[in-house]
């Protein structure tokens, strides 16, 4: 009875290994599987790579080719190749025909795609016959263009490995996106100088470096002129603050702003506030005669006149100001926009009076809201009062200081 149920035993085992095995050959490979690239030809069309499909899979295949770097992992988004698509036959091939230098090493493999699946072969090493490289077409540039536009690279064999292509305008990076193997895009950067020939002209360098290919052209572009605000009054400033001239395109990497004298006479100052493209901060020079100045900026290789831009606010004092005072004695004075380091803008009614010892006013010191007075007389002075005016620009103040003489 015993050995009944030992062979029973091991005919069970035996029939659940044979279904095993069964079951396992009768379930379909989902993905495919290739063989490595192999290298069957160089000629001047490129270096010919094949590689064998091994099975086909359950999916329908969308894409098929190699792909191929220098560096880094080896995959589509990060590396160059060639492809083409729909279903291959059993064994494909493809010419690699771009993005290479000769005698540089390189590692490509071979890759399908399906509806779900990837599929990369191993990758194997080789070493360039020749170099490769892309086809310049055209750049598709703006009729006008400013900071940040965007520009259109079209070509042919370009690099598809976004790190194999850089681009500088004016010796600066820009932003590189849109890449394909026929074109990509470009943006224009915010720091670079634009300046303009003696005729007028602004020219462009752009440098490119495709995959170890340079590329070096100079074009002439129709650059954005800024714009002034006007028509909106002129900009009230205190005297010794900082101005806004105000408008569009303005950005400049340096600007410059400078007084427009008499006599065709400037003075540069220096933009202590840049805004970007809508304004410049300065502060403007003081000049005892012009409340209504002008000034032109430097903005992209050009001085530019900036109309009825801004005018001075007049000196006030502070009203139900009294002072007594003995001769010598320093008193203080309130109100606002008074200009320090500016000569002649104030004013006192010291009356006349024949044979009357000489009265003075000095102004000892001047903030923007403060002045420091000292007042000499005599004690024979024909006089016991005086009223003292700010005089900014010629505009007398409404209010005074009252000013009694102790004697």
């Amino acid at each position: 009875m015993m050995g009944k149920v030992k062979l029973f035993n091991l005919f069970f085992w035996l029939v659940i290994l044979f279904n095993s095995c069964q079951t396992e050959d009768s379930i379909p490979q989902l993905f495919p599987r290739l063989g490595m690239a192999n290298l069957e030809d160089f000629s001047q069309e490129g270096m010919l790579f094949s590689a064998e499909i091994y099975d086909f899979g359950t999916e329908p295949i969308l894409e098929y080719g190699f792909v191929y770097s220098n560096k880094g992992i080896l995959d589509k988004e990060n590396s160059d190749r060639v492809f083409r698509l729909g279903t291959p036959e059993n064994t494909f091939e493809i010419f690699v025909n771009h993005s290479l230098t000769k005698g540089s090493a390189y590692k490509i493999s071979a890759y399908i795609v399906t509806e779900r699946y990837t599929v990369y072969s191993e990758p194997v090493d080789f070493s360039s016959q020749e170099s490769f490289h892309f086809i310049f077409n055209e750049l598709v540039v703006p009729n006008v263009l400013f900071f940040g536009d965007t520009i259109e690279f079209r070509g042919e064999k370009i690099s598809q490995n976004l790190e194999n292509v850089k681009v500088k305008v004016n010796d600066q990076t820009a932003y590189v996106f849109d890449l394909t193997d026929k074109s990509f895009k470009f943006k224009i950067p915010d720091n670079i100088s634009v300046t303009q020939d003696e005729l007028g002209d602004t020219f462009f360098l752009f440098d490119f470096i495709i995959a170890g290919k340079n590329l070096q052209l100079r074009q002439k572009v129709a650059f954005k002129k800024p714009e002034f605000n006007s028509g909106t009054g002129l900009v009230k400033v205190k005297p010794g603050a900082t101005a806004f001239i105000k408008g569009k395109y303005l950005n400049e990497s340096k600007p410059k702003v400078r007084y427009l004298g008499e006599g065709g006479s400037t003075i540069e100052m220096e933009v202590n506030q840049s805004g970007g493209f809508d304004q410049l901060g300065f502060i403007p020079i003081l000049k005892a005669n012009d409340q209504k100045p002008s000034f032109e900026v430097f903005i992209r290789g050009r001085w530019y006149i900036v109309p009825d831009f801004m005018e001075f606010l007049p000196a006030t004092i502070d009203p139900n100001q009294t002072f007594q005072v003995y001769s010598g004695q320093k008193i203080e004075i309130k109100g606002n926009n008074f200009m320090p380091g500016v000569e002649n803008n104030f004013w006192s009614t010291i009356p006349y009076i024949p044979d009357s010892p000489y009265t003075q006013v000095f102004v000892e010191e001047v903030g923007s809201t403060k002045l420091v007075l000292s007042v000499w007389f005599d004690e024979n002075t024909g006089f016991d009062e005086l009223k003292f005016f700010a005089n900014n620009f010629g505009i007398q103040s409404e209010n005074y200081a009252f000013i009694k003489l102790i004697k």
